[in-house]
């Protein structure tokens, strides 16, 4: 089993190259321009991947969102599919130490990416 995870890049800009450039020096990354796989290089199985959201709307990005965090301007928003917590943790804290960005557990938390541990993630995921 898997879980998804939203962050949202407050710099519209960012893409997957860049992310590939930031992440490239900590992880094992792989992809194309569609999507990135990202492992720890200490434990490969335990891969995340990473796909762009280009339709906000259609995909229903913000809509369960307090009002206070939607983006007021443009952002870029990709989406994670991963089983294990402490990865994404360690790779949403890669992506937040140089870009400001907010996540979206998709299990009722909106924050700062920043300020996301294991605790905000479910724990068995395998």
């Amino acid at each position: 089993m898997s879980a998804t995870l939203l962050i949202v890049v407050l710099d519209p800009s960012v893409g997957l190259g860049e992310l590939r450039d930031l992440l490239e020096d900590e992880f094992v990354v792989s992809g194309d321009s569609v999507s990135l796989t990202i492992s720890d290089p200490d434990e490969v199985q335990a891969a995340l991947f990473l796909v762009p959201v280009t339709d906000f709307v259609a995909e229903g990005v913000f809509e369960d969102w307090p009002t206070a965090m939607i983006p007021q301007k443009s952002a870029s928003v990709f989406s994670f599919d991963y089983v294990d917590p402490r990865l994404m943790v360690k790779v949403v804290q890669a992506i937040s130490g140089r870009f400001d960005s907010i996540v979206d557990t998709n299990y009722g938390v909106v924050l700062s990416a920043k300020a996301l541990t294991r605790e905000h993630l479910p724990e068995n995921l395998q």
